[in-house]
């Protein structure tokens, strides 16, 4: 019971409901509990009161309170082509540190395991904490991704990695730490939702770059499917052209939407925004969520020019004037390093009021 009660007011603060008031109106426990348990996480070490200049707007004279940065951090690691971005991060979404990691070379099954024991060191050294200060890992990692058995399938984009399994890497990291890969995605998805301010609990969100991801949430989760390959609409077929000649995939097929739509296709403006189009009405349509949120490198001049109109034509070609809502989002908001340690929240909060009681 003391471990709900702790992890309940734990999620609190870590939402940004962090004074007494505040988390009493939330969770309908009494004045006293409250209180008695903020004692108990202040003395632990586990928050800490914020700044003044954090105080609540509303609330002024009560005092806000934050997850100690020093407790419990999770690490979270994006794989790009030559280099592994790193962020160290707190269970409210706070980053004590970030690096970016570059490789001698392109990553591979044979350079991999020396590279990532090089970027945790270097992330721990720039955070100044040591390893017990980390509860977990998160690998934040493109292509295809086995969750269950920790393993690298493949990616188009680093040709060097196949079936790589992460496991061989536990020596590591310390046997404490609670290691998870997922797809970069959705680490891109929660970085923007966060940035932007966004609730994204009924929402597609689609990166247009070297390929073409989409990640779809609801109520809070992001649908994966079965074996965590959801969201690969950029290996749809897209046949809409039949003037144009076929053209080869990364994933071994022809003509995928990303053959046409994306920084490989090389596509010009009035071609780009034809298969954006397309792109969009299929999920909109597909999905129908309450928001919409788009971006990538492919895109963002695109965009940049052109989103009110572009998005008067999404909502005339798409079913019933979708989406509600639609948001543009640029590559500076995209840290999929960031949006990995935001996934682990619930995982971060849970290990502190275990520690305490």
């Amino acid at each position: 019971m003391r471990t709900e009660t702790l992890t309940a007011l734990l999620g609190c603060i870590a939402d940004g409901c962090a004074t007494k008031r505040r988390i009493q109106a939330k969770t309908g426990f009494s004045w006293g509990s409250v209180s008695s348990y903020i004692a108990l996480l202040e003395e632990s070490g586990a928050i800490v009161p914020a700044p003044r200049e954090e105080r609540d707007a509303e609330d002024p004279r009560s005092v806000r309170y934050r997850i100690a940065p020093g407790r419990r951090l999770c690490l979270g690691m994006e794989f790009r082509n030559r280099s592994i971005e790193t962020a160290l991060g707190t269970a409210d979404g706070r980053i004590a540190a970030s690096y970016s990691h570059q490789a001698a070379g392109e990553l591979t099954n044979a350079t991999l395991a020396e590279e990532t024991g090089n970027a945790i060191r270097a992330a721990l050294d720039r955070a100044r904490v040591g390893p017990d200060a980390v509860a977990g890992a998160v690998f934040a990692l493109t292509g295809a991704v086995d969750i269950q058995r920790k393993t690298w399938l493949r990616s188009p984009h680093n040709p060097g990695i196949s079936g790589f399994d992460f496991n061989t890497l536990r020596t590591l990291w310390p046997e404490s730490w609670e290691v998870v890969l997922e797809h970069d995605i959705l680490s891109k998805a929660r970085s923007v939702i966060q940035s932007r301010g966004l609730s994204g609990d009924d929402s597609v969100f689609l990166h247009i770059g070297d390929g073409i991801g989409m990640a779809v949430r609801r109520g809070g989760e992001f649908q994966t499917g079965s074996r965590g390959f959801a969201g690969e609409i950029g290996h749809i077929p897209c046949r809409s052209l039949a003037e144009e000649k076929p053209r080869r995939c990364s994933c071994g097929k022809s003509d995928c939407m990303e053959t046409r739509l994306s920084t490989l296709a090389a596509a010009d403006t009035r071609t780009l925004e034809r298969h954006l189009l397309d792109l969009c009405v299929t999920a909109v349509n597909l999905c129908d969520p309450a928001t919409l949120i788009v971006g990538g490198e492919a895109v963002e001049a695109y965009l940049a020019r052109h989103e009110a109109e572009f998005l008067r034509k999404l909502r005339k070609a798409s079913w019933m004037e979708a989406p509600a809502s639609f948001c543009f989002y640029r590559m500076s908001e995209c840290l999929p390093a960031r949006g990995a340690v935001l996934g682990r929240k619930e995982f971060l909060i849970r290990t502190i009021a275990a520690a305490i009681d």
